[in-house]
């Protein structure tokens, strides 16, 4: 075998079974390299350029993303605001099928306890602690004040310490609100174990309903207990979603219950100043609303609502009014039209005779 075939023989007997056969390509010449150079060189030049975004372009762009966003943020706050009032509207309504439901199982819609507290004149006081007598004679007529044997002078002192006896002397009425008035009424007593914010309904026992022992009736409201505040001496009082603390604080103003008064309309009596008790200027202050008479701008010839009764709402900002415009608030515009006595306070507040905020409703829609 020459020395050629011995070359091939061997190279054969290094290379594997499908093996590629390797050969070192020849070397280019430099015409080569410089054709094959100016070939690429022709590809890059047709092929697309990819440049980034100048300054301007990217302010551009961040304006009109701003822009957009401004219009979407100004269309979404009165949705927004719009459904929270909703909100607000469809619990103002079951309130007032709740005290329907109240009013055909006890005969009448229950007092407001507006003027029973020991710092009002005695004939104001007296008249309002027998208003809330001659509703107990009717709703639970087989209940004699002092059943619990708590002693008392009188029938409103005996019921008074019937209903501490109940609730483990937890809840004095003496100084009951038109806000702690509905809870009261449609949720019951608060528990007698000390439990925060938990209620009971009033008691099966006909002849005392405020037992704290035995059966119990069902509540005319279920109340979220996580929204009960209590204003003192055992008295919840019920918050709205969404309503915003003026003070910034964590206690939104209540739901206000007024009960009507056969057309009589006094606002000095029936109010509501929230903080309970506060009688700062600044306080935020509510009223029931009555109608003018016709031809003068401050007599009042009935409420709205005259028979029945009145739920107010403070509206999303947290006021009711300001006790400084207790004069302001007392009336509304006459022939239905409200707005004009409003204070910018009062525009959002919502009750259970209006259609939506007071500031834009009409009677006559």
């Amino acid at each position: 075998m020459n020395h050629k075939n011995r070359r091939q023989t061997f190279g054969n007997r290094d290379r594997g079974p499908g093996t590629r056969d390797q050969t070192v390509p020849p070397c280019l010449s430099a015409s080569s390299v410089v054709k094959r150079a100016a070939t690429a060189a022709a590809r890059l030049r047709g092929a697309p350029s990819r440049r980034a975004f100048t300054l301007v372009e990217l302010l551009a762009v961040i304006i009109i993303i701003g822009i957009l966003a401004g219009l979407i943020t100004a269309a979404a706050v009165p949705a927004i605001r719009a459904a929270r009032q909703a909100v607000i509207i469809g619990e103002i309504s079951q309130l007032d099928m709740a005290l329907e439901r109240y009013k055909q199982e006890h005969v009448d819609y229950p007092p407001d306890f507006c003027g029973v507290g020991e710092g009002n004149p005695d004939d104001i006081k007296n008249a309002a602690r027998a208003a809330v007598l001659s509703h107990l004679r009717k709703a639970f007529p087989r209940y004699q004040p002092g059943v619990s044997g708590g002693g008392g002078d009188g029938p409103w002192e005996r019921f008074c310490n019937d209903v501490l006896e109940g609730t483990n002397d937890k809840l004095d009425v003496n100084n009951m609100t038109p806000a702690g008035a509905l809870v009261f009424w449609l949720g019951g007593l608060p528990a007698p174990d000390g439990s925060s914010t938990r209620l009971i309904p009033f008691s099966a026992n006909p002849a005392n309903p405020f037992a704290e022992s035995g059966s119990r009736l069902q509540p005319f409201f279920e109340f979220d207990e996580t929204r009960l505040v209590e204003e003192g001496d055992g008295r919840y009082v019920y918050r709205p979603p969404h309503v915003e603390d003026p003070d910034g604080g964590p206690d939104a103003p209540p739901y206000v219950y007024f009960r009507a008064r056969h057309d009589e309309y006094d606002p000095a009596v029936q109010q509501f100043r929230w903080p309970a008790g506060a009688s700062d200027p600044s306080a935020t202050l509510c009223v029931p609303y009555g109608k003018d008479a016709a031809g003068d701008p401050i007599a009042v010839s009935a409420w709205f609502n005259p028979k029945t009764h009145q739920i107010v709402c403070s509206g999303l900002d947290g006021w009711y009014g300001k006790e400084g415009d207790l004069n302001a608030t007392r009336y509304l515009q006459r022939e239905g039209q409200l707005g004009g006595n409003l204070t910018p306070e009062e525009d959002d507040n919502l009750t259970n005779f209006s259609k939506g905020a007071l500031g834009d409703w009409n009677e006559e829609k």
